[in-house]
């Protein structure tokens, strides 16, 4: 009888503890994690699509425009005539023309 209620006691204990915690993990997930997911699909894919002659601003905030692009690596001109060889993960956004 005593074993019964303990065991009881147990179950109850354990479901309290597991329940709030998978809703929680689970609010993680929807709320940060897989936005952040989404997010990073699409820088990812923006930075595939860079092309010569695409104005952009680099992570370091730097302003140039493409020259020439390679698998991994973008040689972009600064405004200054000056020319800066960078990867393309350093890209942040493509500036479009308004």
């Amino acid at each position: 009888m005593l074993n019964l209620i303990l065991q009881q006691d147990l179950t109850t204990a354990i479901i309290t503890f597991v329940v709030p915690l998978a809703i929680f993990i689970l609010v993680m997930y929807f709320f940060i994690m897989k936005p952040e997911k989404k997010k990073r699909q699409e820088v990812m894919e923006m930075q595939s699509k860079v092309k010569k002659d695409d104005k952009i601003v680099t992570i370091g905030g730097i302003y140039g425009i493409v020259d020439e692009v390679k698998e991994d690596t973008a040689t972009i001109i600064l405004v200054s005539g000056a020319r800066m060889k960078i990867e393309k993960s350093a890209i942040k956004r493509i500036i479009s023309e308004e």
